[in-house]
């Protein structure tokens, strides 16, 4: 469960001031939860502290809840309370605006209590007429916190009371036991904390949709290839201006023309998925006032129950791990690591990195694609994709066999060296079978020769 926000907590210490002026009837210690029972008109309701220290609580209930057994524990904080506050009314119940989480109760004026409901550092505190003090754990000093963004009133992430105490009973209240499918919702309370969960994941998954769009967002492909586009005689001499994250995304070794292409269809594929991840928000959202709305008093059985079915999988699916579907990618096509050169006109260049890379190559390319290769020379090898028929022009077999040295030989690579190239269809090389190596066999070859 997800610690309240200060909003949410706002709220919750709005439902506890509603029972200021109710004497205090009982103390019940319940694991590392404190039950304090206060007589009103409507009959004995329990202002329930949860010290859990990762999400810590306080909750309002009309009743004992269910699934708790009540226990008589002799720990020094329950006895402490019931010394100097049983019988006492409840006078005030105020948050402490300067240290964020902290709440504090007073009953009778004078037997004072200190909730601090911060993560990691929940606490208790009591304090009677005299002075004397005692704690649920060691006592720490709180400084100012840290001003928090949380969720407002009228935004579909922001839990309401009742919404929180759903969850907290689906997640504190004992579940079926291991192995055993649980039972079929038989009552109106069932159907709420099934449907209260499914209402938490979409919650779940519209704060990830969120983040995800601030990421996107954020993306400088666009404006980088506008910047390169502009500069076109002096852009590499001018990297220096860019700032750090922009001058990684470019690799100086492709040249201008590459660069400037993969920043714009970057460019592209990054607001297609922004778009995308746009239209997911908006259905999160709309299912989660649907939720919402079914939460809400009043609404028939028949209504949940047809909401519930909606959202649950069919029996004996199962979403498949994170490391199931890794596992299952890289058994079927093993992620390809290559330099692509693009020229727009169903043309292109690839160029593999490893001898996997090269197998893998070979694999994808169709029997009319072009191979080359480095002549009489162990290194990396180049498939020049096009479309069946389609001529290649000299001019740009020669750029390919250009770009094959710059990849291969990089630094290593100085002006006027002439070099000589195999190249052949696909379709008459064959990789040798069990060579690791990525070496082939081929026929039917001729020579290029790229002078730098």
């Amino acid at each position: 469960m997800k610690p309240v926000s200060e909003q949410e907590l706002e709220a919750l210490v709005g439902e506890a001031r509603l029972l200021v002026g109710s004497p205090l009837q009982e103390v019940v210690l319940v694991g590392r939860d404190l039950a304090l029972g206060h007589w009103t008109s409507e009959g004995l309701k329990w202002l329930w502290l949860d010290l859990n220290s990762v999400c810590p609580l306080m909750m309002v209930f009309p009743s004992w809840p269910q699934g708790f057994k009540k226990k008589s524990e002799t720990k020094p904080i329950r006895l402490f309370l019931r010394a100097h506050g049983l019988n006492r009314p409840l006078t005030r119940v105020v948050r402490d605006q300067s240290l964020g989480r902290v709440v504090r109760l007073t009953w009778g004026g004078d037997f004072h209590l200190e909730f601090r409901s911060i993560p990691r550092a929940v606490n208790l505190i009591l304090q009677n007429a005299e002075g004397k003090k005692i704690s649920w754990s060691k006592l720490r000093p709180l400084g100012a916190q840290r001003k928090e963004a949380s969720p407002a009133p009228e935004s579909p992430l922001f839990r309401s009371p009742q919404e929180i105490q759903a969850q907290w009973r689906a997640k504190s209240v004992p579940s079926s036991p291991k192995g055993k499918s649980p039972a079929a919702p038989s009552s109106l309370a069932e159907l709420r904390r099934r449907l209260n969960l499914v209402l938490q994941k979409k919650r779940r998954a519209l704060e990830r949709v969120e983040v995800a769009l601030t990421e996107q967002k954020e993306s400088p492909w666009r404006s980088l290839g506008k910047w390169l586009l502009q500069h076109q005689q002096e852009s590499f001499s001018r990297l220096k201006e860019l700032p750090e994250d922009w001058v990684h995304r470019l690799k100086v070794e492709s040249g201008l023309a590459w660069n400037i292409e993969n920043c714009f269809q970057r460019a592209k594929e990054q607001e297609a998925k922004l778009q995308g991840t746009q239209h997911r928000k908006e259905q999160l959202i709309e299912e989660v006032r649907q939720l919402q709305a079914l939460m809400q008093e009043g609404v028939e059985v028949s209504a949940l129950e047809s909401a519930l079915a909606s959202h649950q999988k069919p029996a004996g699916s199962r979403t498949p791990s994170r490391k199931d579907q890794v596992r299952s990618a890289s058994k079927s096509s093993p992620r390809l690591r290559c330099r692509k050169l693009s020229w727009g006109n169903g043309q292109e260049f690839l160029v593999g990195l490893s001898a996997r890379d090269n197998l893998q190559l070979l694999k994808q390319a169709r029997a009319w694609d072009f191979w080359f290769h480095l002549k009489d020379r162990p290194g990396a090898h180049g498939i020049l994709r096009r479309e069946r028929h389609q001529e290649v022009s000299e001019a740009r077999l020669h750029e390919a066999g250009h770009f094959l040295l710059s990849v291969q030989l990089g630094s290593q690579l100085k002006p006027g060296e002439v070099w000589a190239l195999t190249v052949a269809e696909r379709r008459f090389v064959q990789p040798i079978k069990g060579d690791r190596l990525g070496r082939v066999q081929f026929r039917n070859e001729r020579s290029l020769v790229v002078k730098t």
